[in-house]
C-alpha cells in the first residue's frame, strides 16, 4: 500500500495547492442560477414524500433516508461553478440545527459531483467529489447549523457531461454535546487539562496568550503547562515523514543523536542493523542520511511543530528530542518502508511516534499492523494524521494507518481545526464509530521548513503534531504513563468547543 503525507496539498485526491479556508467559503454564485432549475424526479417508490416546486427544484425533507433519480442534459443550466457543467438542485427543509446529513450520488455515463450551497446567500459550504478516482460516485456528509437554509446541487466534473442519476439523503439525530462526535471525536485538545490530569492535579492556571507566534500553543493551552516546567524535556518525538532538515537553526539543538554510534566509521558500532544512524535513518533511499527533500518541507515543518526550539517557532514541547526517520519518497510512502520506520523508532528509545501520513485502503499490510502492535506493547504512544479526503472524496472516516490504529487502542487520529476553532473542511471525520480521535490546529500554521526557512501549511499533518507534542509534555511530567492512558487523558479533557461550518 502507498501512503501520503497529509498536508492538505499532498494527498491523494487533494489539488497540488489548497485553496484558503476563507476563500473556499465565500464564492458567490451568479444571480442567474438563483432562478429555478428543471425538475428531477424522484422514484417511484418514494414520490409520496417529495414536493416539488412548480416545474423547479425538488424538495427534501428530513426524516428517514430518501432516494430520487435524475438526469443532467442539455435542457438544464449550467454550475457557475464548474465551467460548462450541468446542474439540478435538491432544496433540504425542516432541517434541525446539529443533525447530520449524508448526500451520496451515483451514475452511470458522468462523473458527478455535489455540493452544499446555503440557501440565502448561494455560496458554496461544502464540496464531495468522487469517492474514489475510479468510482462514479460522489459524498458528502454535513451538519446542520443554527439557522442553516440549504439545497444541494448535483453536477458533472467535466463539461457538457449528460446522464441519469440517482442521489440518497441519510439524516442523523443530533448528538448530545457530551459525546463521541462524527465530526471532531473527543474534541479539541487541551493540553493544560491533559497533563495536570497525568500528575493527578486540577488544570493550571490560566497565562496570558502569547501572540502570533504561539498561536497553536495558545489554541490547546501548551503554554499553561510550560510555566509549569513542562516542556518534553527527556522524551524522544520519532518523526515518520519525507525527512527532517536537521541543521534547520530551530531544530538542529534538539536532534536525536544516537550516542552508541560512532560517526563516519562505517561500521555498525551499536549492532542495531544500521551504519552510521547518527541522527535516524532513510528507509526510503537505506540511507543514514534522514534529511527533507521534499517540494515543500512537509516533514521539517512536522518537526518544528513539535519540537522546534528557536527564538520565534517553539513547537509544543520544544525541550523534546528529534528522531529523524525518512519513510516517505517522491513516490508516496509503503506500508514496508513505515513499518521498518515504527520498529526503528521503538527499538532506538522514541517515546512518541508522529505519523503525519495516509492514503485510502481499506487494509494495512501484515507487517505494518505488526509494528503498531509492537509499538503499543513496547509502550510508545502513537499519533496519527487523519487526512484531507472529506471534499475531494467524500470519506467518512479516518484513512489508514489512523483508522486501523485508533480503532484498536494502537494509536490515536488527529483532525484539524483553525484558530477560531473552527473544523477543517477537508479533514477526514471521527466517523459512526467510537475511536480515540481529537483534534488540534492544522490551518495556515507557521513552522520550519529546510534552508533555514518557514512557511505556513495547512492539513491535518500539521494538527497530529501539535497532539504529539501534549504527548511528550504528559511523559516528562510523569514517564509512568502507558499510550492507553495517554490516548484515555487526552480524549477525557478535550474541549467540546469546536465550531462547525457544515
Amino acid at each position: 500500500m502507498k501512503l501520503n503525507a497529509l498536508n492538505s496539498s499532498r494527498s491523494h485526491l487533494q489539488p497540488l495547492s489548497e485553496p484558503r479556508l476563507a476563500d473556499q467559503l465565500a464564492n458567490p454564485l451568479s444571480s442567474a442560477f438563483a432562478q429555478p432549475q428543471r425538475r428531477v424526479a424522484a422514484s417511484q417508490s418514494l414520490s409520496r414524500q417529495v414536493r416539488q416546486a412548480s416545474g423547479s427544484r425538488v424538495r427534501v425533507s428530513a426524516g428517514r433516508s430518501q432516494r430520487f433519480s435524475g438526469s443532467l442534459d442539455r435542457q438544464d443550466r449550467f454550475d457557475p461553478n464548474l465551467d460548462g457543467a450541468y446542474a439540478d438542485d435538491f432544496v433540504l427543509r425542516r432541517l434541525k440545527p446539529g443533525q447530520r446529513v449524508e448526500v451520496t450520488v451515483n451514475a452511470q455515463r458522468m462523473d458527478p459531483v455535489v455540493q452544499l450551497i446555503n440557501a440565502r446567500t448561494g455560496d458554496i459550504v461544502l464540496e464531495g467529489e468522487n469517492i474514489s478516482p475510479l468510482s462514479r460516485n460522489a459524498r458528502m456528509t454535513f451538519a446542520v447549523q443554527p439557522r442553516g437554509r440549504y439545497l444541494v446541487r448535483v453536477s458533472s466534473n467535466f463539461p457538457r457531461e449528460t446522464g441519469n442519476y440517482g442521489v440518497k439523503f441519510r439524516f442523523f439525530d443530533a448528538q448530545p454535546t457530551n459525546s463521541f462526535n462524527f465530526f471532531y471525536g473527543s474534541g479539541l485538545v487541551d493540553a493544560s487539562a491533559a497533563v495536570a490530569a497525568a500528575i493527578g492535579q486540577p488544570t493550571f492556571p490560566e497565562v496570558g496568550d502569547r501572540g502570533e507566534d504561539f498561536l497553536g500553543a495558545d489554541l490547546i493551552r501548551a503554554t499553561e503547562v510550560w510555566e509549569q516546567g513542562f516542556t518534553g524535556q527527556g522524551v524522544t518525538i520519532a518523526i515518520l515523514d519525507d525527512g527532517v532538515d536537521y541543521l534547520h537553526p530551530d531544530l538542529r539543538d534538539n536532534i536525536w543523536t544516537n550516542t552508541r554510534e560512532v560517526a563516519d566509521n562505517g561500521l555498525d558500532d551499536d549492532g542495531n542493523g544500521y551504519i552510521d544512524d547518527i541522527v535516524g535513518w532513510n528507509f526510503v533511499d537505506n540511507t543514514n542520511n534522514p534529511t527533507d527533500l521534499s517540494f515543500d518541507g512537509h516533514g521539517t515543518h512536522v518537526a518544528g511543530v513539535a519540537a522546534a526550539n528557536g527564538s520565534t517557532i517553539k513547537g509544543i514541547a520544544y525541550n523534546a528530542k528529534i528522531m529523524a526517520i525518512k519513510v516517505i519518497g517522491n513516490q508516496g510512502a509503503f506500508d514496508r518502508d513505515i513499518a521498518q520506520g515504527v520498529q526503528y523508532a521503538v527499538r532506538n528509545g522514541a517515546k512518541v511516534i508522529n505519523m503525519s501520513l495516509g492514503g485510502e485502503t481499506e487494509a494495512l499490510a501484515p507487517e505494518l499492523e505488526e509494528a503498531l502492535n509492537f509499538a503499543a506493547q513496547s509502550g510508545v504512544t502513537v499519533v496519527i494524521a487523519s487526512g484531507n479526503e472529506r471534499q475531494s472524496g467524500g470519506t467518512l472516516r479516518p484513512s489508514n494507518p489512523a483508522l486501523f490504529a485508533a480503532a484498536r487502542d494502537l494509536g490515536i487520529a488527529v483532525g484539524a481545526v483553525d484558530y477560531s476553532r473552527q473544523l477543517f473542511l477537508d479533514g477526514n471525520p471521527a466517523g459512526r464509530q467510537d475511536l480515540n480521535y481529537v483534534v488540534a490546529p492544522g490551518v495556515e500554521v507557521r513552522s520550519t521548513t529546510p534552508n533555514a526557512s518557514y512557511r505556513f501549511l495547512s492539513g491535518t499533518s500539521m494538527a497530529t503534531p501539535h497532539v504529539a507534542g501534549v504527548a511528550a509534555l504528559m511523559l516528562s511530567a510523569n514517564p509512568t504513563l502507558t499510550p492507553s492512558q495517554i490516548y484515555a487523558v487526552l480524549e477525557a479533557t478535550a474541549r467540546k468547543e469546536v465550531r462547525q461550518v457544515a
